[in-house]
């Protein structure tokens, strides 16, 4: 990560064009916009939007502005994020989600420096740094054809790829400090003391939501956590000790398939019972408690037999 970091110092100095990627999780707009605040742009805006999140029919629209009339609805001129970001930075994210007609109006925009808005006529510099990101591997989908190269190319002069958390398990101690302090403060509470043992439990999960996910248990579990207690393996959602306990207790002959499922089985009913018990049989204070939706309680509780009374 240092060496990762010394390189997007060196990727701040210049207005190159770059490619975020990596993992949902992993922070791509959070170096995005590092790179925006040390680099000369930083005092002019920083324009973030999720392109996956656009109407399929305003895309054109957002980026390049339209003018009043352009379309049905257009009842005043308005301009898109290319100009709001002028003298700024860009970030769009999700960018392997535009479509293919977007990615072509894109690239004529990135090679020519200057647009239309819809409807209008007079022609706009562009002087905004873009950065993408993504989650997706846009060599296969240019393979498959669903991302031109060209854009490719021409967004990646740059390429910046971000570890996922599962590869950079040593960061975690200070990652858990961060986000301590964080919320601790943001709720007005003593920053808890953190058992060894959590730090184990987290280092043996595989982290699927990344940095991100780690940041929202912590925030849950400084949440629940009464001020002055420190949090401790019991305070862990199940899913997050599972790994650990596997390690510790159950079959190791890996051909003992059966067995291991039926440990498992048992592990995950004496905690719901132990839960349920703590919160008087409430089944939503328990799903609340163990860190999982109260659908997702009932099922576990049906599928388990546990049954009321």
């Amino acid at each position: 990560m240092h060496r990762l970091m010394e390189g997007l110092e060196a990727i701040a100095a210049t207005d190159a064009t770059v490619l975020l990627t990596g993992e949902t999780g992993t922070g791509k707009e959070l170096v995005a916009r590092r790179i925006h605040a040390r680099g000369s742009r930083k005092d002019a805006p920083f324009v973030a939007i999720n392109v996956a999140a656009l109407p399929q029919g305003l895309v054109e629209s957002t980026l390049f502005g339209h003018e009043r009339g352009a379309f049905t609805g257009a009842v005043q001129s308005r301009a898109g994020r290319f100009e709001t970001a002028r003298g700024g930075t860009l970030l769009l994210d999700e960018i392997g989600e535009l479509d293919l007609g977007a990615q072509a109006k894109l690239l004529r925009v990135l090679e020519e420096g200057e647009f239309e808005r819809v409807g209008g006529s007079k022609t706009i510099s562009c002087d905004a740094r873009v950065i993408a990101a993504t989650n997706r591997d846009l060599r296969e989908d240019i393979r498959t054809r669903r991302f031109r190269q060209d854009l490719y190319f021409r967004l990646a002069v740059v390429p910046f790829a971000l570890p996922p958390l599962r590869e950079r398990l040593e960061d975690l101690p200070e990652l858990v400090s961060l986000f301590v302090g964080r919320y601790a403060r943001k709720y007005a509470k003593p920053p808890p003391a953190i058992d060894d043992k959590v730090i184990d439990h987290l280092r043996h999960y595989d982290w699927p939501g990344n940095v991100r996910e780690l940041e929202h248990l912590v925030q849950r579990l400084i949440v629940l956590k009464p001020s002055g207690k420190a949090i401790v393996e019991e305070d862990l959602p199940f899913e997050y000790r599972g790994a650990l306990l596997v390690g510790r207790g159950a079959p190791t002959d890996g051909n003992r398939n059966t067995e291991l499922r039926t440990w498992l089985e048992a592990s995950e009913r004496d905690l719901i019972l132990r839960t349920l018990a703590r919160c008087g049989g409430n089944r939503h204070r328990a799903a609340a408690a163990l860190g999982i939706h109260p659908a997702t309680m009932f099922r576990k509780l049906s599928r388990l037999g546990i049954h009321d009374g």
